[in-house]
């Protein structure tokens, strides 16, 4: 066209853009994201530094946050047994958990089933008033119960999707007492710490001793240098609910990718 744009021209050209690609930004579908272990997702929310998840529009290759989104609570993500056989203080344990995440006005991400300590939690903390998000593969179904009536129960094909969601939905990490998935959820929230992939806090609660010979086998870890990082830096030890919760709030919550 021959002629140089001006400064005020070009700032009013950039306004109408703007204007037009958050439009459509807002208004496209979104695109699949592939995630960790080959995971496919949605990628419908951004995360703030604190691993918030906030509504976002996207202008050309920038991601706008919206900074009078109210603060979500915090997320916490809950892994314990579901075996119906546990004792009754560990069911006391789990829905003191529960109770305690509502009374903070915290919300709770877990496996999605009815039973075992799982079901104890899940049901306090929607008896305080907290959001319940449960997760779980579709062959799981029937063998944990799955629990309905929850805030949001999402059905998955298998059990890395199920993880993969979980750890998205998340800011935080509570263990409670638990078989063979809890110990390799716990493990493996651990080693992606030690490696830089996150720094959300990871809190083991522990009223009586049950994970001490975990702690002593990642102490000899320690000890003999095998560790990428002090154990002390990659989770919380604590001995009571009240411990966990504030070990929890505490933390930075911050993800890493």
């Amino acid at each position: 066209m021959g002629e140089r744009l001006t400064r005020t021209d070009a700032v009013s050209l950039l306004g109408v853009l703007v204007g037009a690609d958050v439009g459509m930004a807002v208004g496209a579908p979104h695109h699949d994201d592939p995630g960790r272990d080959g995971c496919r997702r949605r990628a419908t929310t951004s995360r703030s530094t604190s691993g918030r998840h906030r509504p976002a529009a996207s202008i050309g290759a920038v991601t706008v946050t919206s900074s009078t989104e109210p603060t979500a609570p915090l997320s916490v993500c809950v892994y314990c047994s579901s075996s119906d056989d546990v004792s009754h203080d560990l069911r006391a344990l789990a829905e003191a958990v529960g109770t305690g995440l509502a009374r903070r006005g915290w919300a709770m991400v877990y496996g999605g089933g009815a039973v075992g300590l799982m079901g104890v939690t899940a049901r306090a903390a929607l008896a305080g008033g907290a959001r319940v998000t449960g997760v779980i593969p579709d062959k799981l179904v029937d063998r944990e119960v799955a629990l309905h009536d929850i805030s949001e129960l999402i059905r998955t094909r298998t059990m890395r999707e199920r993880k993969q969601l979980m750890d998205d939905r998340s800011d935080a990490f509570l263990i409670l007492p638990g078989g063979i998935g809890t110990l390799e959820e716990l493990i493996e929230m651990m080693s992606l710490r030690q490696l830089g992939y996150h720094d959300r806090p990871i809190v083991v609660l522990d009223a009586d001793g049950f994970w001490a010979p975990l702690r002593r086998l990642l102490q000899a870890m320690d000890d003999r240098r095998m560790l990428h990082q002090p154990m002390h830096r990659l989770w919380t030890y604590a001995h009571d609910v009240d411990a966990a919760l504030d070990a929890l709030g505490n933390g930075s919550g911050r993800r890493s990718r």
